[in-house]
């Protein structure tokens, strides 16, 4: 029965070694597989850095650009302002002109049917007779 105890030994040692060596290219393995991941991961970060630090350039060019197109639109929009304010200021004035002419027409007017009517009583005066 030695005999066979150590048949077992010897083949569960070779096992046993097999295991061992199988757990050393497994462990190999691993450390290449995560190597390989850090790699990845170190690359994908760097890329994500130049992806962010592009899309932030793109972002500072939009706001100038919006920054720009809105203070263009607000110049444009106080000189239309300043025009609209001139030509509000030559309508008052033309309308206070033509009121005051309205004015004076009507008091033209008025005189001129006072005269009218005195010209009317001095015809019928005249027509009547003394």
């Amino acid at each position: 029965m030695k005999r066979s105890i150590k048949g077992v030994d010897a083949l569960e040692n070779e096992i046993n070694g097999r295991f061992n060596a199988y757990d050393e290219k497994i462990a190999l393995l691993d450390k290449k597989i995560d190597d390989k991941f850090a790699e990845l991961d170190k690359k994908i970060d760097e890329k994500f850095t130049i992806l962010d630090r592009k899309i932030d350039e793109k972002v500072n060019e939009l706001m100038r650009r919006i920054d720009e197109v809105d203070g263009k639109a607000e110049s444009r929009s106080n000189s239309l302002s300043a025009r609209i304010d001139s030509i509000n200021a030559r309508i008052d004035a033309m309308y206070g002109e033509l009121n005051g002419r309205i004015n004076g027409l009507a008091e033209r007017i008025d005189k001129f049917y006072e005269l009218l009517g005195g010209m009317y009583e001095t015809l019928i005066k005249q027509v009547s007779g003394p």
